[in-house]
C-alpha cells in the first residue's frame, strides 16, 4: 500500500458511490442532454482496448462492454476497498474474461507504452497530478488513441464555490481537502498535448438554480444523500442559448465533457509530453 498515495487512497476506502454518468443504467433524466453528448464522442469504442481511471464499483467499466462493446477493458483505482467491490460486481455481470480490476497510482501508470486505444475518466482529473498523469496517459495510449473526460468538474462559477466553502460535507464528504477543479483554460491547454480535442460545456446560472430546490428538499431537509431532478427543460434551454451566444461564459459553467486525440504516429523522438507537437486550437 505504501506505494499508493495515503491519504487520498484511505480516504476514498471509505467512499464507494459512483458519480453517475452517460454508461449508468440508470440516468437521471435532468442530465441527458448531456449524456448524449458524452455517448456522441464515443463513436468507435466497439472492439477497443481500454482503461477507465477511478473505476469505483466498476459500474463504468461494466458499461463500456455492455453499451458500447469495448473489447477490453483494465479499469484501476487507488483505494483497496473499491477494487475489491469492483471485482465483485465484474464477477457478478459474469464480465471477467473482459473486465480486469487493478489497484493502481493513474499518475503512474504500470503499462507499457502504446497499450490502450482509449482512456476513460469519469470526474477523476480534479484529483489527480494533471501534468503528470497527461504524460502518462499520452505515453500509454496507441496513436489516434483517445482520452475520455466525463463530467470533470469545473472552478469558475461563484455560485459553486460557495456552496464548497459553506457545505464542505455535503459534496462527497469531504473530498475538497483533494480537488483541484480544472478551469476551460486549462482543458484547452490540455488539448494542446494532443493532435485534436474538442469539448463542451454544461450547466449555467438558471440550471444550477434549478437544481438548488431539489437539493435543499432532499439533501438539506429530508437527508437524502440520493435523489433524481426531474423537468428543468426551460433552465436547461437558456443557459445552453447563453453558452452558445456568449462563449465567454463557458468559465462559469458546472462541468466539462471532453475528448483528446492523440496523433496518427506518435514522435520516435519525443522523451515529454511538452515535445509533443501541439495542436491548433
Amino acid at each position: 500500500m505504501s506505494k499508493f498515495p495515503q491519504d487520498q487512497a484511505e480516504y476514498w476506502n471509505g467512499y464507494i458511490k459512483r458519480d453517475r454518468c452517460f454508461l449508468s443504467q440508470i440516468n437521471n433524466p435532468f442530465d441527458e442532454e448531456l449524456h448524449q453528448f458524452a455517448r456522441s464522442l464515443c463513436v468507435g469504442v466497439k472492439g477497443t482496448v481500454a482503461l477507465e481511471v477511478g473505476c469505483g464499483d466498476g459500474s463504468d467499466a461494466i458499461g463500456l462492454v455492455h453499451q458500447f462493446d469495448a473489447a477490453r477493458v483494465v479499469a484501476i483505482d487507488i483505494a483497496e476497498h473499491r477494487v475489491r467491490i469492483a471485482r465483485q460486481n465484474v464477477q457478478r455481470a459474469g464480465l471477467e474474461d473482459r473486465i480486469q480490476i487493478l489497484q493502481m497510482d493513474a499518475n503512474r501508470l504500470e503499462f507499457p507504452d502504446n497499450h490502450f486505444d482509449i482512456i476513460f475518466c469519469n470526474s477523476v482529473m480534479l484529483f489527480l497530478d494533471r501534468e503528470r498523469f497527461l504524460q502518462e496517459a499520452v505515453r500509454v495510449l496507441k496513436p489516434a488513441g483517445r482520452l475520455f473526460l466525463f463530467s470533470e468538474s469545473l472552478a469558475g462559477n461563484p455560485l459553486l464555490a460557495a456552496y464548497r466553502r459553506l457545505w464542505p460535507a455535503g459534496w462527497k464528504r469531504g473530498a475538497e481537502k483533494f480537488a483541484k477543479r480544472l478551469t476551460v483554460q486549462e482543458v484547452e491547454e490540455m488539448g494542446h498535448y494532443f493532435a485534436s480535442f474538442e469539448h463542451r460545456e454544461f450547466y449555467l446560472l438558471f440550471t444550477i438554480l434549478y437544481r438548488l430546490g431539489p437539493f435543499l428538499v432532499n439533501r438539506v431537509l429530508r437527508g437524502q444523500p440520493e435523489y433524481i431532478v426531474t423537468g428543468g427543460r426551460w433552465s436547461r434551454a437558456l443557459d445552453r442559448i447563453l453558452l452558445q451566444t456568449f462563449p465567454f461564459l463557458r468559465r462559469f459553467a458546472w462541468v466539462t465533457v471532453a475528448r483528446f486525440t492523440t496523433a496518427a504516429k506518435h514522435s520516435s523522438d519525443a522523451t515529454s509530453i511538452q515535445e509533443l507537437v501541439p495542436a491548433e486550437s
